[in-house]
């Protein structure tokens, strides 16, 4: 049969899940507060409370501690200050009633908050010193703090800002190392926050904290009903869930208690921002909105980030204070900066790509011109010249114009911009914005200003002074700025690849053709320096003679030397190698080659190309000349012979003649 069983605080029938002694009303209202009986306090305990057990009575009970008086009652009973004899020193010591301390749940509940608290040894947590039961009476005998709670203190004259920002940190300091080894307080609020004579500041009561990592098995103090905290400064989870409450919880509390010392108000139902109550700085609405999320995922998730948020805001000028107004001047000297820098910069790189296009062109135009004649005419260089000095007067006006000085200057650079080739694929459009950011007035007047002495350059100007705009066109013409210089440099890199790939066989060509016809110049003055016959053994053993000549019966492609000579002490001038050659069926082509080797130069050779040979041919005289420049005189010569193809090729007549430079 069961029997009924009822709170033994109120009578209320208790549910089968309670434990023995009280309904979740009455433990709700048991708390372990330090403070004194305040009426009209939404935290006291409401209804009769059982009075003061007398200084005399706890005296027999603890022989060891000299009560000396009452500091306050709460709903868990009672806390006396008094004075340990061993080793003199004041306490506080906190007991049950009588009544309580005889109930069985009750007493585990009280043993649990001991417990938690002997866990804990911080600067910034009231210490415990022991705990137990003293004939019927269970007690905690912890740290003593003179001074007053956070409530007091805001009664008082109210808590400002920087006392906020210093008392703030420190409670963090101390939920961190408490949430470190897994101890949730789950009633901070302004009673429970304690500020000593000098200042430090101490959490008390951990009287509701949940335990997260127990050791022993769970006694399961907390049901699904008992609902362990102070209403206004709970967070939104343990009311609705209070067996997943985790250490978040705490972080929501202290956001209440941080609003209430910044506004002296309770974050109550659709609440302003504190900024907007009071004059703060607006970042700390940022902190103090966070730790008030509803959902405890988007909150702070460790006591330290708001200790962090708060240093970063406390070591920022405040965003409240306003910026010193703008100089006028210095804001349109500024806003001329920015306009004149983008066109600047353009005109810049337009002379720089003049400077280096112009002599690439120079180049071409003197190595076309030494094919024609041995000495390129001066007339040449003269545009060239020009180019070159217009160019480095469009560099000078770029720097000009990016120092807002010599108005008249930038604009004539702006304009050969334009004009002045081969540059001006990129300069036209640069030259035309130029053009068009110089006729602003008040770019113009900008330059008036330096060129009257009135520089406001050294000055910092604001940028919250730029016009409405400013910013997307200065982003858009630095951007086409940035893509038309990188155009154009693709472009000039194409243009060079293809002019090193396509040009320099010409210029080697010229070259070559230069120096031949120099050397044919000086043919009429030539000596034969040595005639080989059939009678001569060639150097290629392969060679048979046919018809009073050298006869090759090709295979494929080869050079053959024929003759090798050595030491022919000739100076300056020209080297001729000349021979008769004839062909039968030749598939390719053949030709004569001079190679000589010039002692400190290396080799040089040169192929008589001009004068090939091929399919079936009659005797044909070929000739391949050798310029030698000064001091150039070889120490050994070979006359070859170069076949590309199959076939039968004849040679005779083979002679080296040497026609020395005119003086």
């Amino acid at each position: 049969m069961n029997t009924k069983r009822q709170c033994s605080r109120c009578g209320t029938e208790l549910p089968d899940n309670t434990p023995d002694g009280q309904c979740p009303k009455c433990l709700l209202e048991f708390g372990l507060d330090t403070q004194p009986d305040r009426a009209g306090d939404p935290s006291n305990p409401s209804g009769p409370r059982p009075p003061p057990i007398p200084a005399a009575d706890l005296a027999a009970r603890f022989p060891q501690l000299e009560i000396l008086e009452l500091l306050g009652s709460g709903g868990m009973g009672f806390v006396y200050k008094a004075r340990q004899l061993s080793l003199d020193r004041l306490v506080a010591l906190k007991i049950l009633p009588v009544k309580r301390g005889e109930e069985q749940g009750f007493a585990d509940r009280f043993t649990q908050e001991a417990r938690a608290l002997a866990r804990l040894n911080h600067p910034n947590i009231v210490a415990v010193y022991d705990f137990g039961k003293a004939d019927d009476l269970c007690f905690l005998l912890m740290e003593y703090v003179d001074g007053l709670n956070l409530r007091q203190l805001e009664r008082s004259g109210g808590v400002s800002p920087p006392e906020a920002l210093r008392i703030i940190p420190a409670i963090c300091d101390a939920l961190q190392y408490a949430h470190n080894h897994g101890i949730v307080h789950r009633d901070i609020k302004p009673e429970n926050i304690l500020l000593d004579q000098g200042g430090q500041v101490k959490i008390a009561d951990f009287g509701l904290a949940k335990l997260l990592q127990r050791t022993g098995p769970d006694p399961a103090l907390t049901r699904a009903e008992q609902v362990m905290g102070t209403p206004h400064y709970m967070a939104p989870e343990q009311m609705e869930h209070p067996l997943e409450v985790d250490h978040r919880a705490d972080l929501y509390s202290l956001g209440v208690v941080f609003y209430e010392m910044l506004t002296g108000e309770l974050p109550l139902g659709k609440f302003a921002p504190p900024s907007q109550k009071v004059e703060v700085d607006v970042r700390l609405d940022h902190v103090v909105l966070r730790a008030l999320e509803r959902e405890r995922e988007r909150r702070y998730q460790q006591a330290l980030e708001i200790k962090t948020d708060l240093a970063q805001a406390a070591a920022a000028p405040p965003v409240s204070q306003p910026p010193p107004p703008p100089d006028p001047a210095v804001a349109g000297w500024r806003a001329a900066q920015q306009s004149v820098h983008g066109p600047a910069v353009g005109l810049l790189v337009t002379g720089l790509l003049n400077w280096v296009l112009v002599p690439l062109i120079g180049l071409v135009a003197a190595y076309f011109a030494s094919a024609r004649d041995a000495t390129p005419s001066l007339a040449l260089f003269g545009p060239l010249l020009a180019l070159l000095v217009l160019s480095s007067f469009i560099i000078y006006a770029a720097l000009k114009m990016k120092a807002l000085e010599a108005w008249g200057v930038a604009v004539a650079g702006s304009i050969l911009a334009i004009v002045v080739s081969p540059g001006n694929w990129i300069g036209l459009p640069i030259g035309i914005w130029a053009l068009v950011v110089l006729t602003r007035p008040p770019v113009r007047l900008a330059f008036a200003q330096k060129s009257a002495g009135l520089d406001a350059s050294t000055s910092v100007p604001n940028p919250a002074t730029e016009r409405a705009g400013d910013a997307p066109r200065r982003w858009f013409f630095t951007t086409a700025t940035v893509v038309l210089i990188g155009v154009g440099l693709i472009l000039l890199l194409i243009v060079g690849a293809g002019l090193v790939f396509t040009t320099l066989p010409a210029f080697v060509r010229a070259r070559q053709v230069s120096q031949a016809q120099a050397a044919l110049a000086l043919r009429a003055n030539a000596t034969v320096l040595q005639a080989f016959t059939t009678n001569d053994v060639p150097v290629a053993g392969h060679l048979t003679v046919a018809d009073d000549a050298w006869l090759l019966d090709a295979k494929g492609s080869q050079p053959v030397t024929l003759y090798e000579l050595a030491d022919l002490n000739v100076g300056p001038g020209a080297l001729f190698y000349e021979a008769d050659l004839r062909t039968a069926d030749l598939e390719g082509r053949v030709y004569l080659e001079l190679w000589c080797r010039v002692p400190g130069r290396g080799e040089v050779s040169v192929r008589g190309r001009d004068h090939t040979l091929s399919g079936t041919t009659g005797w044909v005289s070929s000739q391949v000349p050798l310029l030698l420049a000064p001091g150039a005189t070889p120490d050994r010569v070979r006359l070859n012979l170069v076949i590309e193809g199959t076939g039968r090729v004849w040679i005779r007549s083979v002679t080296l003649s040497h026609a020395p430079r005119a003086r």
